[in-house]
């Protein structure tokens, strides 16, 4: 699989540039609709037989995005929570009660942004923002903790999360 750049995952292969499996879920639509689809997360989600269908937080920030006027990029794009809404990691953990706290839901259009889905869309459409294929890495989660730990206002940590997105969209915050 190395000359192909493709990745045996017990049953299937799966391209990290489209971010998807090149065979269709072995139990079919039993598995989720998606018949090629992978974890949305790979580092928050536990799924060892790539079983489990996909959350509906994405779809349920994409329409708040798109309610709240945010403008939806031409590419293939994946609605992106920076505050990630299924991860285990203690960091996104602590940042999702701190949501809660302060009345911020975790699919806000605030908490969202829209990112190309693979390294291979980013490409193709020139753009800067970082592919969502590649953004949940521990460094990611670490510099979103740094910069909304100690913010606990809502607007100021509403404010944050825009400069966030701007940064993700420009391809400028560190991952």
């Amino acid at each position: 699989a190395s000359k192909t750049g493709l990745h045996y995952n017990l049953f299937r292969y799966y391209d990290p540039d489209s971010g998807r499996f090149t065979q269709q879920d072995p139990p079919g639509l039993a598995g989720g609709l998606n018949l090629y689809q992978y974890a949305p997360n790979a580092q928050g989600w536990v799924d060892p037989l790539g079983w489990m269908s996909c959350s509906s937080d994405a779809k349920v920030l994409r329409e708040n995005m798109e309610i709240a006027g945010k403008n939806v990029p031409g590419y293939k794009n994946s609605a992106h929570h920076i505050v990630m809404s299924n991860s285990a990691d203690p960091r996104m953990m602590s940042l999702r009660n701190k949501m809660d706290e302060l009345g911020i839901d975790i699919n806000s259009a605030n908490n969202g942004v829209y990112l190309p889905t693979s390294t291979k869309v980013k490409n193709n459409a020139d753009t800067s923002a970082i592919a969502h294929s590649k953004v949940h890495t521990n460094t990611y989660k670490e510099n979103v903790y740094n910069r909304l730990k100690d913010v606990n206002n809502k607007n100021d940590f509403e404010r944050a999360l825009n400069d966030i997105a701007s940064e993700l969209s420009k391809g400028i915050f560190g991952y």
